[in-house]
């Protein structure tokens, strides 16, 4: 099972790639294929919109979700494909907790790059303090020197953006727990940073989680995109290092492997 917001457009096309992939990692009938479910976010005539606030969104959704989706896994729990892992969405931290409470394999799954990820993961353990307000900033696995342009501008100014830095933060509230952390990027465009937050917590590069017809096309009918068009002009040596990350034998691809090899035997 995938746990993601629908109203978070730039995390659902990471998502529904990744989805994509694993449909076609022969892991069974129940996980071949994509199914969709929904929870209530606690605003069903609305939804987002009907919240007005981030704040009160999250809010509502921290109280009623995790009974929610804890009803959804024991509804397919009955079923004739029970669910045997969890991946969510950071941010919704509680699914981590439901999928333990239900005994399930739980991974985390962050969209953004590792770099970013990991200057996150310091900002919540106070490794780099807010506001910071003196550069440069070194970061343990950055190879470059940051300055207060290179970094979210929430570590500048995190009275400025509340909800932003309570969310943010929240994804690391207890990934401590994951049984793995997913990283949307690949090994050789990310080795340093990658190497050292491996250091603290399960990691795995999955990336680069885009439509395959713009890596090895192993996956058939997939959709063109006029962003894709884009990327697929970009630098040359990096759409390389993508193809060899994400093929068979890649540090992607075997780290994918890794991941349903592990799915398969919580079966």
């Amino acid at each position: 099972m995938k746990v993601r917001p629908v109203h978070h457009p730039e995390n659902c096309s990471p998502s529904t790639h990744f989805q994509k992939t694993l449909s076609q990692m022969n892991l069974g009938s129940s996980i071949g294929s994509i199914q969709l479910d929904t929870i209530s976010d606690g605003y069903d005539d609305g939804g987002f919109a009907q919240a007005g606030t981030v704040e009160a969104y999250l809010s509502r959704l921290h109280d009623v979700g995790p009974k929610n989706l804890s009803d959804l896994i024991k509804r397919h729990q009955t079923s004739s494909s029970p669910l045997h892992a969890v991946i969510y969405e950071p941010f919704l931290a509680w699914a981590l907790e439901v999928a333990k409470d239900c005994g399930l394999f739980a991974a985390a799954f962050f969209t953004h790059a590792c770099a970013v990820d990991y200057m996150f993961y310091n900002v919540y353990h106070e490794v780099l303090k807010l506001p910071v307000s003196s550069t440069p900033v070194l970061i343990e696995g950055l190879p470059l020197l940051l300055e207060l342009q290179d970094l979210p501008s929430f570590v500048a100014e995190p009275d400025s953006y509340p909800a932003n830095v309570k969310m943010t933060m929240s994804q690391f509230a207890n990934l401590d727990k994951a049984d793995r952390v997913l990283i949307n990027t690949f090994y050789k465009l990310e080795n340093e940073v990658v190497d050292t937050m491996s250091k603290a917590c399960p990691l795995l590069t999955i990336g680069p989680t885009i439509p395959s017809i713009y890596l090895d096309e192993r996956i058939e009918d997939e959709d063109d995109y006029d962003r894709g068009r884009e990327m697929k002009m970009s630098s040359k040596k990096w759409k390389e290092l993508a193809i060899e990350a994400t093929s068979e034998g890649g540090t992607s691809d075997t780290n994918i492997n890794e991941l349903v090899a592990v799915l398969r035997s919580t079966k």
